[in-house]
Formats: C-alpha cells, structure tokens, sequence
C-alpha cells in the first residue's frame, strides 16, 4: 500500500535522491485514494446530493464515498511520520549544516583565497535555497506544525545568510545575532 511508498520516499531522501523521494511521495498521496469496491457508486453520488439538500449529514455521506478510508487514514499517517522527519533532517541535515559553513567562512575568511570564498558563498546559496523550497512542500502537507518547524528553519537560514553577509561586510568577517553587529579580534579566540 501507501506506506510502502512513503518508506521508499523516506529511504531515498536519507540517500539523498531528492526526484525519487518526490516521486514515491506523489504514489503515496494517490494511493489514499485507492477505491472501495464494496461500496456502490449510485448510494455514493446520490449522498453527494442529499448534503447539497440538507437530506444527509457531511459524516453519513463521508462514509458512503467509494474510496477506501481505512487505507486513506493508514497512508495519511505513515505520510505524516514521513513528512516529520523530513523536516527533522533538513533542519539537522542541512540547516545546521549551513550555519556551521558560515561559521567557518567568517573565521577563516582571511586565509581563504577569493574564489574559494566565493564557491563556499554560492554553495551555501543552493543548499539554502533548496532547503526552502523543500520546507515548503512539507510545511504544506503538514498544517500547523509544519509551519512552526518551518519558520525556524527559515530563522537558521536568515541567520545564516547575515552570517554570510556580513563575513564580506565586517573589518573582522565576524558578525553577532545578539548584539547585531560585527564583532572585533579582541573578542575572538
């Protein structure tokens, strides 16, 4: 069923194959509609008008529908599950990830030549803004806390990107989020 591709989904995105996640995702998300073939398709239409009419409950005609709940509610978990740590991992995997590589720039900003501080600015870039947009799609398929997890994932990534910013700025190539400024030698080890 439906887990299996969100297994498949969750195992291609730890062996970072980003097409071949979204691929098994998109078979996840139409397996929650697979059909029921014990309901009847007349019962199910007629429900559908008797909501309209106020004849039926939306719960009554719900059920009647011919598309097989119990592996909609299965698949809908296993995406959930799926979804949660995917999020985990961007922001274990590569936000923290990226923070740390600005870190690195900003210290060793001076012993770096021009072009690999450029490489490492424009790799960081990509990964960020690939981070995004994949916090986006999941932030989407999870609701609320989606978006909670979300938001400070784009809190590490902003942060990250003044990090960044301000390594070309600073006289030192440092910057702090907690006094918002650019930190001199005296205060480096």
């Amino acid at each position: 069923g439906g887990e299996r591709f969100c297994a498949w989904a969750h195992a291609a995105s730890v062996a970072m194959m980003p097409s071949v996640a979204l691929l098994c995702e998109a078979m996840a998300d139409q397996r929650k509609y697979a059909y029921d073939d014990t309901k009847d398709t007349r019962r199910s239409t007629q429900a559908r008008g008797e909501v309209v009419f106020g004849k039926l409950g939306s719960a009554e005609a719900k059920s009647m529908q011919v598309e097989d709940q119990v592996e909609g509610a299965k698949v809908a978990g296993a995406e959930r599950l799926h979804f949660t740590l995917l999020l985990c991992k961007i922001f274990v995997g590569n936000v923290l990830t990226l923070w740390l590589q600005a870190s690195f720039l900003a210290h060793g900003f001076d012993l770096l030549g021009v072009e690999a501080q450029w490489k490492i600015t424009i790799s960081m870039t990509l990964s960020g803004a690939t981070a995004l947009v994949r916090c986006c799609q999941t932030a989407q398929k999870l609701g609320v806390q989606g978006c909670v997890v979300s938001s400070i994932i784009l809190f590490f990534v902003v942060w990250t990107g003044m990090k960044v910013h301000y390594a070309y700025i600073c006289p030192h190539h440092v910057w702090n989020l907690s006094t918002w400024s650019c930190v001199s030698r005296v205060g480096l080890v």
